[in-house]
């Protein structure tokens, strides 16, 4: 994608789910965030969720699949009284669905994040594919 498309993408304010290799939702984080509304949170699996009191901005969760249970349900309680607009961008490397499917992730959460879900392919992956 050029900038000026990672630009328009962005300012639908649409939440983002990038699914795919580590190396290759890096690749789409990089040319996503200068476009990002600031102040951007930031979340990785396996620490401890700490939301933003401030409505506003961007909110990075890193490792969904590895969100437990209990902070499904905060994220999912937070965006329910978000005011104010937040663009939530999530990465997985396996396909969030699969573990909806397995009552692994809760269903609601994950329509909240994959309004545009994007499939993210390395380099390597596009030239065999």
């Amino acid at each position: 994608k050029t900038d000026a498309e990672w630009h328009a993408l962005v300012l639908l304010h649409s939440n983002l789910l990038l699914e795919g290799h580590l190396s290759a939702t890096d690749q789409v984080l990089r040319a996503l965030h200068p476009h990002l509304v600031g102040p951007i949170f930031c979340w990785r699996a396996a620490t401890q969720l700490s939301l933003p009191r401030d409505h506003r901005g961007s909110l990075l969760l890193f490792g969904v699949t590895g969100m437990s249970e209990d902070d499904q349900g905060r994220v999912f309680e937070w965006l329910t009284h978000v005011q104010e607009r937040v663009q939530v961008v999530s990465t997985t490397r396996q396909p969030l669905f699969a573990s909806v499917e397995r009552g692994e992730f809760r269903a609601d959460l994950y329509y909240r994040l994959s309004v545009l879900r994007i499939c993210a392919v390395s380099a390597a992956q596009h030239r065999t594919a």
